[in-house]
């Protein structure tokens, strides 16, 4: 995807507020955790069964780490979403909770935080789904 296709860097624009939106609905991020069985054809770890919880965190990873740098505007609201899912998410597979702390390493790195003020703003955002993920493993045992 570059700047000389703005159709498809629309629709993710748009698709990525959409899951912001509905990532605030407490029913949404609950029904995240229902089986997902599907097979995708995404450069994303093949395992089965899992929950579309897990699968949107690793989606969002895999966007952040290797997509275009044209989405780096979206980082704010990418990491949002994750926030505002992970503390309904039940069942945090290990391949999840590396992609949130691969996305914490990411972000927390000194060359990316020099890069513009708002750069902190997304780590913030960061520590608080990791927060969230470790309660939810604390509850379960």
């Amino acid at each position: 995807m570059n700047k000389k296709d703005p159709l498809k860097s629309n629709m993710i624009y748009i698709c990525v507020f959409i899951f912001l939106t509905l990532s605030s609905s407490r029913d949404f991020s609950l029904g995240l955790n229902e089986t997902f069985t599907l097979k995708l054809k995404f450069d994303i770890p093949e395992y089965t069964p899992t929950t579309f919880g897990n699968l949107l965190i690793q989606i969002i990873y895999w966007a952040i780490q290797v997509g275009p740098r044209i989405l780096t505007p979206l980082y704010k609201s990418l990491v949002s979403i994750i926030s505002n899912i992970t503390p309904y998410v039940k069942d945090l597979t290990k391949e999840s909770s590396e992609c949130i702390l691969g996305l914490v390493k990411k972000f927390a790195n000194i060359n990316f935080l020099k890069e513009s003020e708002n750069n902190s703003s997304i780590g913030e955002l960061d520590d608080d789904g990791t927060n969230s993920s470790k309660r939810n493993s604390k509850n379960e045992d």
